[in-house]
């Protein structure tokens, strides 16, 4: 068949394949920095840290969001 179509030079048409975007919405200023790096917290749950990690596995898509609380049990300003 591949012998045929390239001398009848013929070619199979393809789909463009559009890259995957998220967000369609308009743009906006970024949020304000709360944390103005310090990253000490004077009690638990004062602040609170997250990030998204996007993996691509054989299965389809999975995220990692690790939630971290700032407070480590040492008071600002004190060693």
């Amino acid at each position: 068949m591949q012998r045929l179509m390239k001398q009848q030079c013929l070619v199979v048409a393809k789909q463009k394949r559009h890259r995957y975007g998220s967000y369609f919405g308009e743009i906006r200023l970024a949020p304000k920095n709360l944390v103005n790096d310090e990253f000490l917290a004077t009690a638990p749950n004062k602040k609170w840290l997250t990030d998204i990690t996007e993996f691509q596995l054989a299965a389809g898509k999975d995220y990692l969001t690790p939630i971290i609380d700032c407070f480590d049990g040492l008071v600002a300003g004190r060693p």
